[in-house]
């Protein structure tokens, strides 16, 4: 309860006191306006005595002077306590940052605009290649995908030779034999054309210019068609075998 009463006299307070101020404004700008007005007076009285010859000395003229003075002092006392009422009730105002946001702004959107121009500093960094020289990272990425593509063709080649190997030891004992194997590695008469095959093809598109992204997809196809042609060749291969010793 004591909560709620003070909320709601500190209302009361605040809707008592507003028409207050109101009036209160009001009543300065027709203090203000008399004064405009009398000032005004003033000043034709002091032309029409002057029209008239009248020494600055006469009673008329220190009157009206002396008026004058008196109105001017006591319009300025109004108008500085007002303005130190107003002043008082004011909200206060924060400082206007509207200059420095726009230079901010501005300064944001150009260093935007450059590093969006600029290339990236990846794309232009090089890297050593296989063979020592440096070339840029464009270049090395398209030479790197080529290499791993042809190593898993070879390595695909190599699981699909040991395995028919293994399937048809019976059938050729001596090919198969690890006598047979050393005897003719040495002079590269048990190597797998596939393999040579795709070293030679290697070694061109290293000598040559690097391919374009769809160069390279239309190559890793034909590859990966040649493998599949191979391995259903292998596997016809061995089913006949097995059909054969059955």
């Amino acid at each position: 309860m004591p909560l709620e009463f003070l909320m709601n006299d500190g209302r009361e307070a605040i809707f008592a006191v507003k028409p207050g101020l109101e009036r209160l404004e009001a009543v300065f700008n027709l203090v203000e306006l008399k004064y405009r007005s009398v000032k005004k007076q003033q000043e034709t009285i002091l032309d029409k005595l002057i029209e008239e010859g009248t020494s600055s000395e006469n009673e008329l003229a220190l009157m009206n002077r002396e008026l004058r003075d008196n109105i001017k002092a006591d319009f300025l006392q109004i108008s500085l306590k007002f303005a130190a009422y107003q002043g008082k009730n004011a909200s206060p105002k924060g400082p206007d940052h509207t200059e420095a946001l726009k230079t901010m702004t501005s300064a944001v959107e150009k260093m935007a605009i450059a590093i969006g121009t600029k290339p990236s500093s990846l794309e232009r960094l090089t890297v050593p290649n296989w063979d020592g020289s440096r070339r840029t990272y464009q270049t090395w990425k398209r030479e790197f995908r080529h290499c791993m593509l042809t190593q898993n063709n070879k390595m695909s080649s190599s699981e699909e030779e040991v395995e028919f190997s293994d399937n048809n030891s019976d059938e050729y004992p001596l090919s198969s034999s690890p006598e047979y194997k050393i005897k003719h590695e040495s002079d590269g008469a048990f190597a797998s054309p596939l393999a040579s095959e795709d070293e030679d093809a290697a070694a061109a598109a290293f000598a040559e210019e690097p391919l374009t992204d769809v160069e390279w997809t239309a190559q890793y196809k034909r590859e990966r068609k040649d493998n599949e042609e191979l391995e259903k060749q292998l596997k016809d291969r061995l089913e006949g075998t097995v059909a054969v010793s059955e």
